[in-house]
């Protein structure tokens, strides 16, 4: 299975995903919400996956500390 990096790698070499932006930097705060907005609109797959991955880890984070937490709360109380 390929990692993360040569996912990226591969989006790059075929124009995809991250690779695709070649415009100049945003310095604009209304440049980047609009460039923001638009990829989130699109629902871009780059974006899609990294929105993804924060739940789940966001959600195994807070399931760990809950396993941990309660019953040393139900301890201590």
């Amino acid at each position: 299975m390929e990692g993360t990096g040569d996912i990226l790698a591969s989006l790059a070499d075929a124009g995809l995903g991250a690779g695709s932006f070649v415009r100049a930097p945003v310095t604009e705060p209304a440049e980047a919400l609009a460039a923001a907005l638009s990829l989130a609109a699109a629902l871009d797959p780059l974006l899609v996956e990294i929105v993804a991955r924060s739940l789940v880890i966001s959600l195994c984070a807070t399931a760990a500390a809950c396993a941990l937490g309660v019953p040393l709360g139900a301890l201590a109380g």
